[in-house]
């Protein structure tokens, strides 16, 4: 697995309309898409939303929005634009959205993921997440979640 050329850097309002183009072919609706106006409100508000561009191209290789809290953090979206994945870009905004949680002090992530989708658990348990807790029904009915968790000391 070859990362190409990219830049992560923290989202700006100038990004939201590529964001929600890659929110819109990543994600179905029952999941609860994120729109304009949501992804505006993170910028603004300050939770960590990284982009990950291609450096020579310029095009939105993926993102990750991640809540910030005083002492803990919930993962709550990321995803990879198809022509990027298998790339380690997933891997990439995740290492570094956990690097700025922890230059803040926040030593506990938090993440739901699809039971069903294990790819994304192989991804985290790399990373060090543990399984917390199943979600029966967490996704719609007959559809699990399992949260999982990284504590750093």
């Amino acid at each position: 697995m070859t990362v190409p050329d990219i830049r992560i850097q923290q989202a700006v309002s100038g990004d939201i309309a590529e964001l929600v183009s890659l929110e819109n072919v990543s994600f179905v609706s029952s999941d609860g898409l994120l729109n304009r106006r949501t992804f505006g409100y993170h910028i603004k508000r300050g939770n960590l939303l990284l982009t990950a561009r291609n450096t020579k191209t310029g095009e939105l290789a993926g993102y990750i929005l991640v809540f910030l809290r005083e002492k803990s953090a919930r993962a709550y979206s990321l995803s990879t634009a198809t022509r990027f994945r298998n790339q380690g870009i997933a891997r990439t905004l995740f290492e570094n959205a956990i690097s700025e949680c922890k230059d803040r002090g926040i030593r506990t992530i938090r993440l739901e993921v699809r039971k069903e989708n294990i790819g994304a658990q192989k991804l985290y348990q790399s990373m060090g997440f543990k399984l917390s807790k199943a979600l029966p029904d967490y996704y719609g009915e007959g559809q699990d979640g399992i949260r999982m968790e990284l504590i750093r000391k």
